[in-house]
């Protein structure tokens, strides 16, 4: 059986090795490198947090990878959603090891004191909400002074965005999501994402750089201390269609993202502090 990675092994992925590495993959219970890319960005802060039992609070958990992920690198984690369904499948697989709710983060202030946090990752949720920057706000007061907030989020405007996103979701709207549902199991793709058992995981906002910073600014007097890339082209069309079953490809895509101006990525991880 293969062993964890500790948290003093993490770092950034730097190879397609570090993206398909088995220890991450049985540690997140992820396997697109993708979405381990992203961990590695959030658990490289946490290490640089240099703190015994780091206090994480995992907003928009969904089903719970990256809270135990981070729960397994040794940190506290509290992990919630608004979504029940994605919280019982968090806690039905990870429930030992993390603690889930169903919270909304304006009533976080029951149950947690201000600056309670060490680390707040709010990961793939502000392009679901009507009013991206209130949930920062809300948020803001629960990150310690010497904490990290984690923003990661589609570019707007990138690949995956203009080639998928924003036609699927058109043509929803126009009636064809029969057709479309099952045109996508033709092609062997699921209803569901890893990430979350909402069956809602519609994009409302499309942010430009310069819109997601100024969000995140508004929301709390945070210094932006970094803006990286996801990936590329191997989730946008036509391009998923011959990366789909191809983990080496599309490691190389998320290695190559890393080369590209912010404009050009399909998503984007960020960090701020206070």
């Amino acid at each position: 059986m293969t062993d964890f990675i500790s948290i003093g092994e993490i770092s950034r992925a730097k190879s397609v090795e570090d993206l398909l590495d088995p220890r991450i993959q049985i540690l997140t219970d992820y396997n697109e490198p993708e979405d381990i890319k992203r961990f590695l960005f959030i658990a490289d802060h946490v290490k640089e947090l240099n703190l015994s039992v780091p206090k994480v609070l995992d907003v928009g958990c969904g089903n719970g990878h990256i809270s135990i992920g981070l729960a397994r690198l040794g940190c506290e984690v509290t992990g919630i959603d608004i979504d029940a369904q994605s919280i019982a499948t968090a806690n039905e697989h990870y429930g030992e090891l993390a603690n889930f709710k169903v919270l909304d983060v304006a009533e976080l202030g029951k149950f947690f004191s201000p600056e309670h946090f060490d680390l707040i990752v709010c990961s793939e949720v502000l392009e679901h909400l009507e009013q991206p920057t209130e949930m920062v706000k809300h948020l803001f007061p629960f990150l310690s002074k010497t904490g990290k907030l984690i923003v990661t989020t589609p570019n707007g405007f990138g690949p995956r965005e203009v080639t998928v996103t924003k036609p699927v979701q058109k043509l929803y709207k126009l009636g064809f999501g029969r057709i479309i549902a099952m045109v996508k199991r033709l092609m062997g793709y699921r209803g569901a994402t890893a990430q979350s058992s909402n069956p809602d995981l519609t994009h409302i906002q499309f942010f430009r750089k310069d819109e997601l910073i100024e969000v995140v600014k508004q929301g709390g007097a945070l210094k932006l201390i970094e803006f990286g890339n996801a990936n590329y082209v191997e989730k946008a069309f036509p391009q998923s269609l011959w990366h789909k079953s191809n983990m080496e490809k599309k490691a190389k895509d998320c290695l190559r993202a890393d080369q590209l101006p912010n404009e050009k990525a399909s998503g984007w991880n960020t960090a701020w502090k206070k």
